[in-house]
């Protein structure tokens, strides 16, 4: 009974061991048939690359290039992003470009073209019951209640 114990423990002790690097080999391997697929055949127009996101205050905008430096603060450490507004961006709570202010809060999905940010889509954050912000940017349904209480 003890050598049958002793087997079966070995035996688990075995399994236990080598399970883990048949598990990672079975991974290098899958790596390696995916990188080589990968390099094989170049990014085509079905190909999507991942957005980044960035919401900050605007700190300056440039009409002429339109763009917008965006700043924020998080964890004690303030960090910048030059963003490229182009015609085919969408924007939400602003009708365009031409309404954004300095000052505003705005939160941007951008993709990187060419070492720059382009944004993709541009969504002005309302700062509910804090009195800031600009009147143009209320909501509809804002404007549609002060219109009712007067």
């Amino acid at each position: 009974m003890k050598r049958f114990l002793a087997a079966v423990f070995a035996l688990t002790l075995f399994i236990a061991v080598s399970g883990p690097a048949w598990a990672d080999e079975k991974k290098e391997s899958g790596k390696k048939d995916e990188a080589a697929e990968g390099s094989s055949r170049k990014k085509g127009k079905g190909d999507k690359e991942k957005s980044k996101s960035f919401t900050g205050k605007i700190k300056a905008m440039d009409a002429k290039n339109r763009t917008v430096t965006l700043t924020k603060k998080s964890k004690g450490v303030e960090s910048e992003a030059v963003i490229v507004i182009k015609d085919s961006t969408t924007f939400k709570n602003v009708k365009a470009f031409a309404d954004l202010k300095v000052g505003d809060r705005i939160g941007v999905k951008y993709m990187e073209e060419g070492g720059k940010k382009v944004a993709k889509s541009v969504e002005f954050k309302i700062n509910k019951g804090k009195g800031k912000g600009h009147g143009h940017h209320k909501k509809k349904k804002d404007k549609e209640k002060e219109d009712d209480d007067e």
